[in-house]
């Protein structure tokens, strides 16, 4: 039984299945066409379970499919989670900039009820959709209004579309100029991935994720899926790892206090500690030296290396015979990780 454990921060709730887009890969497989959404109803609900059940969760992202099509249910949602002490980020293509004003109006609304942070996808799936211009006027006037936005381009080798090329745009040139609180927005590319066989994305010279640590996000950040399903970790990878799930919407609004406790049962899996210590590839590699005859792939993304550790049979079977040969030195060091996340919290 781990008496250590290390308490969420953020959670990520699927508002709607619903789309202005149809991307190529969408992790969710959203679209125009879904219906699925959450109400404002739930909504309540689940910010009150979730203010009992994690009280140190402190960010909520209110993510999609568009969660903006939620219309007044978001607006409404931001309000009633800033009233329990948890900040706001939305997720957004922007598509509803199709004018200065439009934008304007629609995040004054936002930034009224509560909203913290604003983070815009676009590149060249996200433009198929939704063209350059409006998603770069709907970051650059969230910015202008005081709220801490993000610009996400999708990164591949051969994408047209790449982070510098939001410098270029006439737009985001006009903003620059005026100088107001050009400090507030920043430019990220994380690499557009894709968990489907039928579709391999071309990543050219890109450098791949089998540098990467230890994985925080598989406890520190909680997600509501599709499926109503509540599990760990962002929801990336959530479709091909089931026993990320650990509740249901219905219990922990039900039973806040029993889905803490589920919570914490997660701990008692070994693996899950392992990949927040050392994260999926160094795991890899590992069982590699157990078994020369495991494969470890080149993956660009640290989800896609994680996928693989849980999906691969062999891989399991080498894991579950030799585990306890490192089991003791994993959990020194996941007992001064979690000692570590607690100072820090404390500190902040």
């Amino acid at each position: 039984m781990v008496i250590s454990v290390v308490d969420p921060k953020s959670i990520g709730i699927l508002t709607t299945m619903k789309c202005t887009a149809a991307c190529q890969e969408c992790c969710f497989e959203c679209s125009p066409n879904r219906k699925e959404r959450i109400t404002f109803t739930e909504i309540k609900k689940i910010i009150d379970s979730i203010v009992i059940a994690f009280p140190t969760i402190k960010v909520v992202a209110w993510t999609g499919g568009e969660c903006t099509l939620l219309g007044d249910d978001l607006i409404n949602g931001i309000s009633y989670a800033k009233g329990k002490g948890i900040l706001s980020r939305i997720v957004s293509n922007g598509w509803w900039a199709t004018s200065d004003e439009k934008a304007f109006m629609l995040l004054k609304k936002l930034k009224e009820a509560g909203l913290d942070e604003v983070n815009i996808s676009t590149g060249d799936n996200h433009q198929e959709f939704v063209p350059e211009d409006i998603a770069i006027r709907a970051a650059v006037t969230a910015a202008e209004l005081g709220i801490s936005t993000i610009i996400s381009v999708e990164k591949r080798g051969n994408a047209k579309f790449k982070k510098e090329d939001i410098f270029k745009n006439k737009i985001f040139q006009k903003f620059a100029d005026k100088n107001i609180n050009t400090d507030l927005l920043k430019i990220i590319d994380p690499v557009w991935v894709s968990f489907h066989s039928d579709n391999i994305y071309d990543y050219g010279e890109l450098n791949l994720s089998n540098n990467l640590g230890g994985c925080d996000s598989i406890f520190e950040t909680l997600s509501v899926s599709k499926n109503n399903e509540v599990a760990l970790c962002c929801g990336l990878s959530l479709d091909y790892i089931p026993s990320l799930v650990f509740d249901d919407i219905q219990s922990m609004c039900d039973k806040p206090e029993n889905t803490r406790l589920k919570f914490y049962n997660t701990f008692n899996d070994f693996l899950k500690i392992w990949i927040y210590v050392e994260g999926p590839y160094k795991i890899l590699q590992k069982v590699q030296k157990w078994d020369s005859n495991i494969e470890v792939p080149n993956f660009i993304h640290q989800c896609l290396y994680c996928s693989y550790l849980y999906n691969n049979i062999d891989v399991q079977k080498v894991i579950s015979e030799h585990y306890k040969e490192v089991q003791n030195k994993v959990m020194e060091k996941f007992y001064n990780k979690a000692k570590w996340k607690k100072i820090s919290v404390n500190i902040i």
